[in-house]
């Protein structure tokens, strides 16, 4: 444990593998230049104190018993409890994990908003098992039924080919930077989805019916990372949403909301709710309008949220 510290961890989006990343498929994925950080001192209290704010303010304050780490108050009782959680899995990991600590102010800031779903729970376990000295994914293990790729992302400086195999996890960190990037666009949906329940909805579905779209979405992911233009980055895109609306049963986010948008759609990680990706020949200006037109008015350009190497010259935040 480092009881006085600060720390940073990136936020992520899955570009592609989204559900049946839980069975196999080989999945891209890209941190992101907003991410959280934490910032840890040493105190007299007798208590750990602990707040978190993202980017409207303060939003949690909680108090937890030492040694035993027991909630005394939280101002959000889901958000105390997930703490608390993560307490005791770390102290299965380390016994030791501030056992002897006289009191401690724990404090964390999101640079987004916590219901847009770009990796607060992830970035945040990444941040406890860095100070805590113990394994990122042990823990995530511990405390989520995800694959684990988010908290890859959050302590990756760049893209991220993963893929599970049961308890096997292989994650390679690679270069991914489409030459058409001024072409791309996240949307936010403004209907944050639990990807939690939605991840335990989907593992009770028999994994044998889905060998071929594991495999077909895997290949589409090998693609992807060669396309040289954006009509064939369009055309995998749009592949994608139909294996995906096949297996989930569910319409695209395309024919759904955007019938008319000239480009591809596709849906980003819970389907129905989350952020979409967006790619146009036709410039952000069309694209800018489109969406807002429809009042969705959350909308990054690709090289305004996703980790670059200029960005990461701006941010040299340290890990812990």
């Amino acid at each position: 444990m480092k009881p006085a510290s600060n720390g940073y961890a990136h936020g992520k989006l899955m570009l592609t593998g989204e559900y049946l990343v839980m069975h196999g498929a080989l999945s891209l994925s890209v941190p992101l230049n907003k991410g959280q950080s934490l910032t840890a001192s040493l105190s007299s209290s007798g208590i750990l104190e602990w707040q978190a704010s993202d980017v409207n303010g303060v939003w949690f304050n909680g108090v937890f018993s030492l040694p035993d780490l027991l909630p005394i108050k939280a101002t959000n009782e889901s958000a105390g409890e997930h703490l608390h959680k993560l307490f005791l899995a770390i102290r299965e990991l380390d016994p030791q994990f501030i056992a002897e600590s006289q009191g401690l102010v724990l404090n964390t800031n999101l640079e987004f908003n916590r219901k847009w779903g770009l990796g607060s729970s992830s970035s945040l376990i990444a941040l406890l098992a860095e100070f805590a000295g113990v394994d990122a994914l042990q823990l995530h293990q511990m405390v989520s039924n995800g694959s684990g790729y988010d908290v890859v992302c959050a302590i990756s400086e760049k893209p991220v080919l993963f893929q599970r195999s049961g308890e096997r996890i292989l994650a390679e960190k690679i270069d991914f930077y489409p030459q058409f990037a001024d072409d791309l666009f996240f949307v936010y949906l403004e209907n944050k989805q639990d990807s939690a329940a939605e991840i335990s909805s989907f593992l009770k579905k028999n994994p044998n019916d889905f060998i071929s779209a594991v495999a077909e979405i895997s290949e589409i992911t090998r693609k992807i990372l060669k396309a040289e233009s954006i009509e064939d980055f369009n055309h995998l895109l749009s592949a994608h949403e139909f294996i995906m609306s096949k297996v989930l049963n569910r319409k695209v986010v395309k024919d759904v909301l955007f019938s008319d948008f000239q480009g591809a759609v596709k849906s980003l990680g819970a389907w129905g709710g989350d952020f979409v990706l967006a790619s146009t020949s036709n410039g952000k200006d069309y694209a800018s309008r489109y969406f807002s037109q429809r009042a969705y008015s959350t909308i990054f350009s690709y090289n305004e949220l996703v980790l670059s190497e200029h960005s990461r010259q701006l941010k040299e935040l340290p890990l812990l």
